[in-house]
């Protein structure tokens, strides 16, 4: 079962995002978008995990979140990954606090403790709105070939 931990958002939030796919969606640009309701704040990606595997995990992750108070989050900003020049994924940025900086770092250190893959890159907080799947729409502004999108 591909596996990842995550925060939901709030409804309200999820609402406040799908009005900004709707304006970006007026570029016709070639994005397969995220849906509103499957937009998340990933903390770590798991990959396959076998069922049985998965109470452990849960067990881990209710200890961990045990120890954190409620927190808020800011979304801040958008940009792609992985290069302006070639982006993949387009995406909004958050501010991360201390507190969600240490909620992932806990995180990353049980999962690889149980095996899984420790991430090599810096931990980036974002929640993705859309995925490109071609350039054909992007050769406009070859210096920010996504820029058009925030155009009106």
């Amino acid at each position: 079962m591909r596996s990842f931990i995550a925060i939901e958002l709030p409804e309200a939030v999820r609402y406040a995002l799908s009005g900004i796919e709707e304006e970006l969606k007026k570029s016709r640009a070639d994005v397969r978008w995220v849906k509103p309701e499957n937009i998340h704040l990933t903390l770590k990606f798991l990959g396959d995990v076998e069922e049985k595997n998965t109470e452990k995990i849960t067990e881990i992750l209710k200890d961990i979140c045990r120890r954190f108070k409620p927190f808020a989050l800011e979304i801040k900003g958008m940009g792609v990954f992985p290069h302006p020049r070639s982006p993949r994924v387009l995406w909004t940025g958050m501010d991360i606090s201390d507190t969600l900086e240490n909620l992932q770092k806990e995180i990353e250190d049980a999962m690889t403790s149980l095996g899984f893959e420790r991430e090599d890159r810096r931990f980036t907080a974002h929640l993705t709105l859309g995925r490109f799947r071609s350039l054909l729409t992007r050769i406009k502004n070859a210096q920010r070939p996504w820029r058009w999108l925030f155009r009106k």
